[in-house]
């Protein structure tokens, strides 16, 4: 039998990062993918979907050439098409349609039992990040089937909806974009529930948000930032991409709501928690900022560009109206699109690498007890709270990187 130096488990981006780095150290490997190689990103996004991170943020070796260094976003036929280009060029050797129904340890290797067929490895790199489980609520179950009800993993256009109003719950950057989109494209009411936000600035030291999330996570590796100028606030791709918030929500007239928290055949309830939603946000945010001051300062930071100023207007909490349930036939409730994000789940994962509440057992951010390592993992720039962001392309092949580097050391120390 076949027994793989390393099995790395996930076709996207993490996954053929991992392999460019196992090849470039001549490590034996296997990439396997449960569905289609680059499944969410060839099919799980929604038509109008623009990546959250400027060009310039997107690290991918080998395809440079095809990613202008800008503070432009690319759309979604754009990345697919990078992406591709990307998978041809790292030419992994991989299999797909192929589901790991559970992995058993066997001596010095693990058996992965599969729907096709068994395969065998002495190392393990997980490449699907934290959150790859779309969650809905439970509370779903509440509302009566007459609604419609998608995730927005299966959201792609408001030609989905039904007529009448929606409802979108979760005000993360995919619920914000898309209750603009439901708002401006149909002639119903827009309402969007949020639990919670942990905001980054838009635009901090003329430099995008996401760049500080990523620094602040122990990311830097890539291309040199790129600080904006005046005339990217003149390019409607930018300005489009930045005016995506809850200020232009409220402005285009979507309505806003505090958090769900439970629903009947006539009625979805509303926690009145708007106003300190928003000032925990405010109050979040400026610990960001004092944190990328520090940084900036520590590490003798430069940005030699002019400043630029975004022209936005922060949400006056006065103007709140805090609602605390909607009827469903009263206000015409048809659609609820839940952008309520993804939780992690590796049941298929069986292996003594969990604690007692089935959180993974990670030692130094990639490595566990056993031959498993992981990349993709959260972002987290404030340690002290509980919020987490995905990885994205900026950090992603560095984030890989790291595994492949922790599962070689360790290599090279059991040869010794």
């Amino acid at each position: 039998m076949k027994i793989y130096e390393t099995i790395v488990i996930g076709g996207g981006p993490s996954g053929i990062s991992c392999v460019y780095h196992l090849k470039n150290l001549g490590v034996d490997y296997l990439l396997i993918e449960q569905k289609e190689m680059l499944q969410t990103w060839k099919h799980e996004r929604w038509d109008s979907f623009y990546l959250v991170t400027p060009n310039w943020m997107t690290n991918l070796p080998g395809v440079e050439h095809l990613i202008p260094y800008d503070n432009a976003y690319m759309s979604r036929s754009e990345i697919e098409h990078v992406l591709i280009e990307y998978l041809n060029y790292v030419d992994p050797n991989y299999v797909e349609n192929t589901e790991i129904k559970n992995i058993e340890k066997e001596n010095d290797y693990y058996r992965f039992n599969t729907n096709n067929g068994t395969y065998y490895a002495k190392n393990i790199i997980v490449a699907i990040g934290m959150f790859n489980k779309p969650f809905i609520p439970a509370i779903s179950k509440d509302i009566p089937s007459e609604v419609n009800q998608i995730h927005s993993m299966d959201y792609f256009n408001p030609e989905q909806l039904e007529e009448g109003s929606t409802v979108v719950v979760g005000a993360g950057r995919s619920g914000v974009q898309i209750a603009l989109e439901v708002k401006q494209k149909k002639a119903y009411d827009c309402y969007l529930s949020i639990g919670s936000l942990t905001p980054l600035p838009t635009i901090y030291k003329n430099i995008n948000g996401v760049y500080w999330l990523n620094r602040l996570s122990g990311y830097k590796e890539g291309k040199d930032h790129l600080p904006y100028r005046h005339e990217d606030l003149r390019n409607d791709n930018i300005l489009n991409k930045l005016n995506q918030n809850l200020y232009n929500c409220q402005k285009e007239g979507v309505k806003l709501l505090g958090r769900m928290v439970a629903a009947n055949s006539e009625t979805i309830e509303f926690k009145e928690n708007l106003k300190d939603i928003f000032k925990t946000a405010d109050r979040y945010k400026k610990k960001i900022e004092v944190k990328v001051n520090d940084m900036v300062e520590g590490e003798n930071f430069e940005i030699t560009a002019p400043s630029v100023a975004l022209d936005s207007t922060p949400i006056d909490h006065n103007d709140l109206e805090e609602l605390n349930h909607l009827n469903l036939k009263q206000s015409d409730i048809k659609n609820i699109i839940w952008c309520t994000g993804f939780k992690p789940n590796y049941s298929w994962l069986t292996v003594d690498i969990f604690d007692e509440a089935g959180n993974i057992n990670l030692i130094d951010g990639v490595r566990t007890t056993e031959n498993v390592y992981f990349c993709g993992m959260s972002l987290q720039p404030d340690p002290e709270t509980k919020s987490s962001f995905g990885v994205g392309l900026f950090a992603l092949v560095e984030s890989a990187k790291r595994a492949v580097e922790a599962l070689a050391e360790d290599m090279h120390k059991t040869e010794l």
